[in-house]
């Protein structure tokens, strides 16, 4: 791979786990299988979370099951760190589970998303936006 399908390739990746991730997670919470319509707000609402949302969120313990003070000193670090430099980092989680996400849906099978995405990284197909 050259320096360009790195990171092309990197939300896919990232997006495809953390979509699996999200609906592991939604199933134990809800003790089935989320309906697409309360994944779809799940994923836009994660995909719309920037620094100072994620900060007061671990601040208020609404995420995670940590004891008390190993978050206030996680907490403490975040907030050292520069918003652009987090939000580059968790962009490719956030924006590539919308992308797999809309891969899904666009097929409307459970396995085609995933059959796309394979796709993606195997014939370094490039996503393109409107314009």
């Amino acid at each position: 791979m050259n320096d360009d399908e790195v990171p092309t390739r990197q939300p896919v990746v990232e997006g495809e786990a953390t979509y699996i991730m999200t609906l592991w997670s939604m199933q134990k919470i809800l003790g089935m299988v989320p309906d697409r319509e309360i994944l779809k707000m799940s994923i836009y609402l994660q995909e719309q979370t920037n620094t100072e949302m994620m900060i007061a969120m671990l601040k208020s313990g609404s995420i995670g099951q940590f004891q008390q003070t190993e978050m206030a000193n996680d907490v403490q670090t975040i907030e050292k760190i520069s918003a652009f430099i987090i939000e580059t980092m968790i962009s490719a989680y956030q924006k590539g589970m919308r992308f797999v996400f809309i891969c899904k849906t666009m097929v409307g099978k459970k396995s085609a998303g995933y059959i796309i995405t394979h796709r993606f990284l195997r014939k370094r197909y490039c996503f393109r936006q409107n314009g």
